[in-house]
């Protein structure tokens, strides 16, 4: 997802007028955001950029769980455990 966004934001970094739309647009959320519970815009900021680098990592770990080990896993905790003497 987070790939998707960077290559949104490149293609749409060619146009300057897309630019200052976009930071308008950002800075108009932003205020909204901060001023509906009274927080500062800077404490906004800073915890969608937090939102965003704990969401890239969880995908980044999702990315590296390979459904053949999972399964292969979970074949091996149901199989019945055999009686050693």
């Amino acid at each position: 997802m987070l790939h998707l966004v960077i290559a949104c934001i490149r293609q749409m970094s060619t146009h300057p007028t897309t630019i200052a739309a976009a930071r308008w647009w950002l800075r108009l959320v932003t205020r909204t955001v901060a001023g509906s519970p009274n927080l500062t815009e800077a404490l906004v900021v800073h915890t969608g950029a937090f939102a965003i680098a704990y969401v890239a990592a969880v995908e980044q770990r999702a990315a590296l769980v390979c459904p053949i080990r999972l399964w292969r896993a979970l074949k091996l905790q149901k199989r019945p455990a055999r009686n050693r003497m």
